[in-house]
C-alpha cells in the first residue's frame, strides 16, 4: 500500500493534460456524413440548421417555465449535443486536422 499523503503529493506534481476539440470523442449514436457529402455542406444550411435546433431548445424553456424539469432539461442537453455535432461536423468538414 502506498502513503496516501504521498499518492495525494504526487499527483500535484503532475501537470494533467487537458484535451482539445479535435480530441474529443462524438456523441454515441452520432451519424458522421457520408463520405460523399464531405465538401457539399452549405454554410447556410448549418446556420439554418443549428438555428432550428436551438429554437427548439427555447421552445422547451419557454414552455417549462420557472419549474424545474428534469426531462425537459435532459431534451435541452440532447439537442444543444446535436447542434454542437453539427457545428463539429461542419468544422471538421472545412479543416479536417
Amino acid at each position: 500500500m502506498t502513503d496516501p499523503q504521498q499518492h495525494s503529493t504526487d499527483q500535484a506534481s503532475t501537470p494533467t493534460s487537458r484535451p482539445v476539440p479535435n480530441m474529443m470523442p462524438r456523441s454515441v449514436g452520432a451519424a458522421a456524413p457520408a463520405a460523399d457529402s464531405v465538401g457539399d455542406m452549405d454554410p447556410s444550411s448549418v446556420t439554418t440548421g443549428v438555428g432550428e435546433i436551438l429554437e427548439q431548445v427555447d421552445e422547451i424553456r419557454r414552455a417549462s417555465g420557472d419549474t424545474f424539469d428534469l426531462a425537459a432539461l435532459g431534451r435541452q442537453a440532447e439537442l444543444l449535443e446535436r447542434a454542437h455535432e453539427v457545428l463539429t461536423t461542419a468544422l471538421e468538414d472545412v479543416d479536417p486536422r
